[in-house]
């Protein structure tokens, strides 16, 4: 971590500057200039301008060049700087006016080298006395930070994979000192934490964790990010679950809403006329189509907006940092500053975006609050993704719909109606939860590929049968089984390629496929145009796994044949129970049917490309907007 330190030394205090570029160290000069004062910036252009917050270069070529002292070039590659500064001349823009300087990386206090623990397996192991003292070693030394147990992580994860035994004497260790009353509830978190961090966690350390996070008296942030972790711990590694999490983590969710005291004395609930719809999301971001606010979010508030509501979006705020947190730093985690929210106020314009400025958790989620309170909403669709700890608050006084991002059968939150789409007949739910539910159809936004993929690009022949797989937690999702099935099938079929994306590699691989590396297997660790990528490929492999449904929906958008087992929530989700295959086991066999009958692999695409074709906004709206006026109508005899 770090910043591009402004030149402070090359500018007069009080110049009024015009700052070019809006990249990493256009926005690390644009904060800096503001918080000091030191400058005036009378306008910030970009190439990718955003109308309100920058500009476009034009704007700076027709300006008079006595409005500023300066134009301060934020490149950080020279070649490119140069190009500008070319540009800028050509355009009639003094020389002496521009400054150029290659930018300084400033390292933060977190980049400084950290100690860590010494403590060894085989101590975690043989002596719990010599662990809590290693645990109490972190609280002194390790600024929150889980990374001081790196070595001791790093061995429990080899030790797993090589020796059965050894893993039964680590959990049967753990288990000691989790159980033993005198060992502290933050130790017994350190330590659930560093066996999560190993690979190492189980069902019943789930259990223990929420029960710890429970038993933490009057650290509210703390207690809010261990929370927030649980949200997503599970999706990583769903064998954790255990009979029962959503219910207790429900319970945790209304004592901590309780423990906040927050104030809440919500205006009477108004029906009739109020067209305001407040929907309530954790990610927002406008980088990427796969991103939830991007993909599925914002069409159906702009939707919503067409049909003459007023949507507001609350951004529930806990990406920004809070320093409230007193010993174990966030698993889960992304940064946003406060001038990229602003941004997105910007391009989302249909809408309106509320987000929280406050320092501190607990008073951001007071701001939620208050702007619920001010907008009086007709009604709340809580598209939070299980992660608001404010729903046993605004469900009291207002009808409010979930709309959940992950396939799953429970959930932790609040709310009167939950929305499911797909067909009736594969769902499966408990009595209670079924009784809330909101029926719609199905709904996927199509999206166009950005750049045209070539099979020559990648070593692929036309004759080729291009396989699939895609995931940023693929590293946990793929088991060894599976990769062994797979390679097995690219040793007898030289036509069949394996594309992986989502890592650089995988360990079971490196160490026993390698020869196929880079021939019949292809890694690529990122690929923000998937859809263009899925045009040169066949079939869609998809493990037994919670999440992926974005790309398996793009990939049946695009005329992939999709493999997927019944384990996998969404693909049974999208390809329904009939189309799924019984067993992971089942796929690779599935597969090499497919690679050698081309009269089965062209049925099977264009059945996923059918089922794709009638995942329609319109329809899906339709059907919200008449579960919403059923929700507000019982909700306002009720009340």
């Amino acid at each position: 971590m770090g910043y591009f330190l402004f030149p402070f030394g090359e500018v007069k205090k009080g110049s009024k500057i015009v700052l070019y570029a809006a990249g990493n160290v256009g926005q690390d000069y644009y904060r800096q200039a503001k918080d000091t004062d030191f400058c005036k910036i009378v306008m910030w252009v970009d190439e990718n301008f955003s109308s309100e917050v920058t500009k476009s270069p034009d704007c700076l070529f027709n300006m008079c060049n006595d409005v500023y002292d300066l134009v301060i070039i934020a490149i950080a590659n020279i070649d490119v700087a140069n190009q500008i500064k070319d540009t800028l001349i050509q355009h009639k823009i003094p020389e002496k006016k521009i400054l150029y300087k290659p930018p300084v990386f400033h390292l933060t206090v977190e980049n400084v080298i950290k100690p860590v623990s010494t403590l060894k397996l085989t101590e975690l192991i043989s002596n719990t006395e010599v662990t809590q003292e290693a645990i109490l070693d972190y609280f002194h030394m390790s600024d929150g930070d889980i990374d001081f147990f790196t070595p001791l992580i790093n061995e429990i994860k080899h030790e797993k994979q090589c020796n059965d035994m050894v893993h039964a004497k680590i959990i049967s260790s753990a288990l000691i000192i989790i159980n033993d009353t005198y060992t502290s509830t933050e130790a017994k978190i350190v330590l659930l934490r560093i066996l999560f961090a190993a690979e190492c966690f189980t069902p019943q350390f789930m259990q223990a964790f929420i029960n710890c996070i429970r038993s933490l008296k009057g650290n509210l942030s703390q207690k809010y990010w261990l929370f927030i972790d649980t949200s997503y711990m599970w999706l990583y590694y769903p064998h954790i679950l255990y009979d029962g999490f959503f219910t207790e983590r429900k319970d945790l969710l209304k004592e901590y809403a309780e423990e906040l005291q927050l104030m809440w004395n919500p205006p009477q609930y108004c029906h009739k006329d109020n067209r305001n719809i407040c929907m309530l999301v954790h990610h927002m971001s406008a980088k990427s189509e796969s991103d939830c606010f991007t993909k599925y979010i914002y069409p159906i508030a702009n939707e919503l907006h067409k049909r003459e509501y007023n949507v507001h979006i609350i951004f529930m705020g806990s990406h920004v940092w809070d320093s409230g947190t007193s010993f174990l730093k966030p698993l889960y985690y992304g940064k946003m500053q406060t001038s990229k929210l602003e941004n997105l106020k910007y391009q989302y314009d249909l809408c309106t975006i509320h987000y929280p400025k406050a320092a501190t958790m607990r008073e951001r989620q007071q701001e939620i609050l208050d702007s619920i309170c001010q907008l009086n909403p007709y009604c709340i669709i809580d598209a939070s993704d299980e992660c608001s700890v404010t729903s046993p608050y605004y469900i009291q006084n207002y009808p409010t719909i979930y709309l959940p991002l992950r396939n799953h059968d429970y959930s932790s939150s609040f709310f009167h109606k939950c929305v499911y789409t797909g067909n009736k007949e594969n769902i499966h739910l408990p009595t209670d939860i079924k009784n809330q539910i909101l029926y719609l159809p199905l709904y996927f936004e199509y999206i166009f590929p950005k750049k045209k993929f070539l099979r020559q690009n990648y070593n692929l022949s036309k004759n080729d049968i291009v396989i699939i797989t895609v995931g940023s937690r693929i590293i946990y999702e793929l088991s060894n089984d599976l990769i062994a099935q797979m390679c097995n099938l690219l040793y007898i079929n030289k036509t069949v390629k394996w594309i992986i994306v989502g890592c650089n590699s995988l360990t079971s691989i490196d160490n026993n496929f390698f020869d196929l590396f880079g021939k019949s297997i292809l890694f690529i660790n990122y690929e923000d145009d998937l859809p263009g990528l899925f045009e040169i490929c066949d079939i869609y492999l998809n493990p037994g796994r919670i999440g992926g449904g974005t790309t398996i929906a793009w990939a049946m958008q695009h005329g992939l044949a999709i493999v997927s087992p019944f384990t996998a929530t969404a693909g049974v989700y999208l390809l329904g129970e009939d189309n799924s295959l019984p067993h992971e086991s089942d796929l690779v066999p599935f597969i090499m049917k497919l690679t050698n009958d081309p009269v089965l692999i062209a049925n099977e695409k264009k059945k996923c490309k059918m089922i794709s074709e009638k995942w329609k906004l319109e329809p899906f709206i339709d059907g919200l907007v008449s579960g919403i006026s059923s929700l507000t109508e019982k909700f306002t005899i009720s009340q």
